[in-house]
């Protein structure tokens, strides 16, 4: 869960910094794959990283073709540097950080089940469906009842009425408003997806803080047009 804050308050970091100074600087996004790659954990390292390269793209996009050539160059010539000179690290660090994508892959380590459980009980009881599934069940308990899906956390705790937020989480993606905090919430709802770690809890202020910049944005016709006129690339 390290990880999980990490990535967290790196978000809020970008979206206040992005709000007040309108800026994007790679630095926070570069810490926090670093710390998730330290913690091996493997949703964190995939979504930290994540973000690393959509704010990378995000910047690439607003710089000129010199400047772009020039990064890559720089970039190019610093990264076969610190290689050269910190092999042996590395290599400790990939077989620490990778090692269980090494040896599990892409397996979900007991996901399956519970998604597989819950997406059948779900549609094969209107009742289920309706007010959320009962988690009475030997394949829950032997998880702890923990779901290891937000949004399947949801529709435990609200039921039907999770649908009709999860069509206003989705329309998110479709009004008009800045690519950069879509981005930002899209990140997250990939997180949302690999464990219980959103809706009742906390930390949902982040969640409804971003699709609020986003609709208030989207009211605004001209709402893309200062943020990226102003936006400096750090």
């Amino acid at each position: 869960m390290v990880s999980f804050y990490a990535l967290l308050y790196t978000i809020y970091y970008y979206i206040e910094d992005f709000r007040w100074n309108k800026k994007v600087n790679i630095l926070p996004a570069l810490n926090c794959s670093v710390l998730a790659l330290l913690l091996v954990g493997r949703s964190g390292i995939i979504v930290s990283l994540l973000l690393l390269l959509f704010v990378f793209f995000y910047q690439f996009s607003f710089i000129s073709t010199f400047s772009k050539v020039k990064r890559i160059l720089i970039i190019t010539a610093v990264t076969g540097v610190f290689v050269y000179t910190n092999y042996q690290l590395l290599m400790q660090l990939y077989e620490s950080s990778f090692g269980r994508f090494i040896e599990l892959g892409v397996d979900m380590t007991g996901r399956e089940d519970i998604n597989q459980l819950y997406l059948s009980k779900m549609t094969g009881d209107p009742i289920a469906l309706i007010f959320g599934v009962s988690l009475n069940d030997p394949v829950f308990e032997r998880f702890d009842f923990n779901l290891h899906n937000s949004f399947f956390s949801a529709h435990y705790f609200w039921g039907i009425f999770s649908l009709v937020f999860f069509a206003i989480i989705l329309k998110c993606f479709f009004v008009k408003g800045n690519i950069f905090y879509k981005g930002l919430f899209a990140i997250l709802l990939i997180r949302a997806s690999t464990d219980q770690v959103f809706f009742i809890d906390f930390m949902d202020v982040i969640i409804y803080y971003l699709m609020f910049l986003i609709f208030n944005l989207s009211t605004n016709v001209d709402a893309d047009q200062p943020i990226n006129d102003k936006l400096i690339c750090v």
